[in-house]
């Protein structure tokens, strides 16, 4: 019998010229990646079928064959389950854009789902009802919302449909979109042998480690530059590395006591040989025990843009990170970005300062070795150095100014959050530390977590003009004029012509470069269109900030408990199908001010029900789900009227322009016109 795993290249063509089908096993875990997972690896594809990318991959599964065309998921039913997802949603074309089109053949064979998970029924009736296959019920709509194994696989769906819909009225064509997904998207499947004991596999897995990620190996490649302190200089790359704590933890393992309980953390802002003495004896940052994880847990920890599961693999690495802090100064904290994409940042900036032109590449952690090859083979020692100087300044500012993943106070989940820092020293302690504690919710957060939840977010071009300017500053910065200088780079970067890309004009804000920006009637006319669910969510998030900055009872109890969060569902305040009939003319309908940005769940919980439910529900919850929709429903009562009526969106709309012409009129931007 042959015991070789084989491997094959798959795409969904494949996957239907083959008649493939996918099993998912009853010990799997349910579905769980949430609209935002889904967005990202759907703006990914976008971005790369922009650029003419010959093919867009996602990475790998793990299979069992159970018959000559039907594959056991052993790991990737995440990324699997979310094409499937994505083939059914394009069946909302198929009598229009899709007609004929060969993705209609994915999420089904031989008149039933081609994905099929085992014992769970909802989730097969689910998927049969959604592609009109006969003997398939639909889950009622609290089944859809409630059951583990189904709500996070029709939250997706519905997001899917709604982005295809935003597709299908935008200038890029929808079939040619479709048609790259169809073929270009590609996987590697790797088939285990018949009969493979999975105990013992499991078992190899967990004990062989994890190959070379394409990091080490660029570090390898760098590192062969440098001939004196290379030590050193390792130190420094192995302190900026690990992204999952701060910056001052991991210098304090690698500082001699001496000279580490002499510093101040402002002198930790740039590497001095005379302040900062490394014992380059010291071991390396400890490897992290990845055992058990599956391929989307490791992705995760890639993509970094919110909590999904928590494992105990995860709570190993947490409690690994912890090891030897002191007490008083654990905080458990991860980044929004990878080290490679820091490591990307960092390059920008270190071609701002040589004067020379921006990164040719997508800025995109996968392309890490492309974006690095030039750097690699041409720069000497000195230049090498230089880099890792940048790269220092880099993560400093990064951890001093730049949100992180914290855990909330009640432990059931994660929140953006800043920390103020302290310096501690324990008597019987070797070393002192620095202590950090959650702020206050600020501007400077808020308006962080706009950029971060907003626009190309595997690139966050937003980084590198602020990171630069916080390098160069010559003088020490509060927080007042950081915000200040953050409000300016949004705004230039938000207002950019739309032949100008945010990744020239974050550059062109590095040089002090004048850009192209829009007049601001220019945004209002967009905004005073009727594109319904198609307006940039950008403009909502936008919007939350500057009612965030200007609302009045800052004490209220719910205002505290506001947070701008991942958001990407479109909501239309006065339903399109209003479950008791009241209909409300089109162009207002659709109006920038009869709707409001939320989550999944919360546009779920609101459906169709009429207005006052909708804000009778919205009042009794403990937080604001959104403050544009708190404004719409204020503006909604002091008007006495008994219905939502296109005067009460007119004003609210009127109200909420004007305060974002008055942030851009007051704050201006950073480049010169």
């Amino acid at each position: 019998m042959n015991q070789a795993v084989n491997t094959e290249l798959l795409c969904l063509k494949h996957v239907v010229d083959e008649s493939y089908q996918f099993v998912i096993p009853s010990y799997q875990r349910p579905y769980v990646w949430s609209s935002i997972h889904i967005e990202d690896l759907l703006n990914d594809i976008e971005q790369a079928f922009k650029n003419k990318e010959p093919h867009y991959f996602i990475g790998t599964t793990l299979s069992s064959k159970k018959d000559h065309s039907t594959y056991e998921l052993i790991d990737g039913q995440q990324r699997t389950t979310t094409l499937m997802l994505f083939a059914l949603a394009c069946h909302d074309y198929r009598d229009s854009d899709l007609k004929g089109h060969p993705i209609l053949k994915v999420s089904t064979y031989d008149k039933k789902p081609r994905l099929h998970f085992e014992i769970r029924e909802r989730i097969e009736s689910y998927l049969g009802s959604q592609t009109g296959l006969d003997g398939f019920g639909k889950p009622s709509q609290d089944q859809l919302i409630e059951d583990a194994y189904l709500k996070h696989i029709h939250a997706g769906l519905e997001y899917i449909k709604q982005r295809l819909k935003k597709i299908s009225e935008s200038e890029l064509d929808l079939k040619e979109f479709i048609d790259y997904i169809f073929e270009n998207v590609r996987w590697i499947n790797n088939i285990i042998p018949e009969k493979t004991d999975l105990n013992k596999l499991f078992s190899s897995m967990n004990t062989s480690g994890i190959q070379l990620e394409p990091v080490d190996i660029l570090k390898s490649k760098i590192f062969k530059k440098i001939t004196k302190n290379k030590k050193l200089y390792e130190a420094i790359w192995d302190a900026c590395q690990n992204m999952n704590t701060y910056f001052e933890r991991v210098l304090r393992k690698k500082i001699e006591a001496s000279s580490w309980n002499q510093l101040k953390y402002e002198h930790l802002e740039q590497y001095d040989a005379e302040k900062i003495v490394f014992d380059v004896n010291a071991e390396g940052p400890k490897a992290l025990s990845l055992k058990g994880l599956s391929i989307q847990d490791i992705d995760r920890k890639r993509i970094n843009l919110g909590p999904e599961t928590d494992s105990d693999n995860e709570k190993e690495i947490k409690d690994q990170i912890e090891e030897d802090i002191p007490e008083e100064g654990k905080n458990h904290c991860r980044s929004f970005i990878s080290f490679e994409l820091l490591l990307i940042h960092a390059l920008r900036i270190y071609k701002v300062l040589n004067d020379e032109n921006d990164i040719e590449d997508r800025l995109i952690a996968s392309n890490l070795q492309k974006i690095f090859k030039t750097f690699v083979n041409q720069s000497s020692e000195k230049e090498v150095k230089f880099f890792l100087d940048v790269l220092w300044k880099v993560r400093y500012q990064f951890d001093t100014w730049c949100v992180k993943w914290l855990e909330n106070e009640d432990g059931g989940g994660e929140e953006l959050r800043l920390t103020s820092i302290n310096r501690q020293k324990k008597k019987e302690a070797k070393k002192a530390y620095f202590n950090r504690t959650k702020k206050e919710h600020s501007a400077l957060e808020l308006l962080q977590c706009v950029r971060i939840f907003t626009g190309e977010r595997s690139a966050q071009y937003w980084l590198t003009p602020f990171l630069i300017h916080l390098i160069t500053a010559e003088s020490s910065l509060g927080q007042d004029k950081v915000v200040e200088w953050l409000e300016k780079i949004d705004n230039d970067l938000s207002l950019t012509v739309d032949d100008v890309t945010q990744k020239v004009a974050s550059y062109q804000l590095c040089i002090e470069d004048e850009i192209g920006t829009k007049d601001w009637q220019e945004i209002q006319d967009y905004l005073e269109s009727q594109k319904g669910t198609s307006f940039e969510h950008y403009w909502f998030q936008k919007l939350e900030y500057v009612l965030w900055k200007n609302y009045g009872r800052r004490t209220e109890k719910k205002f505290k408990n506001y947070r701008i969060t991942a958001k990407n569902s479109v909501e239309h305040v006065h339903s399109q199908n209003e479950r008791y009939g009241a209909t409300l003319q089109e162009s207002y309908l659709h109006a920038f001010g009869n709707l409001a940005l939320l989550s999944p769940g919360q546009n779920s919980e609101y459906s169709n029900k009429p207005v006052t439910v909708k804000m009778a529900e919205f009042d009794r919850k403990p937080s604001y789900d959104s403050l544009k929709l708190k404004c719409l429903f204020d503006t909604f009562k002091n008007s006495g009227s008994k219905n939502l009526n296109r005067q009460v969106i007119q004003t609210h709309q009127e109200k909420m322009l004007a305060l974002l012409e008055k942030h851009y009129s007051s704050i201006g931007g950073m480049s010169r016109k």
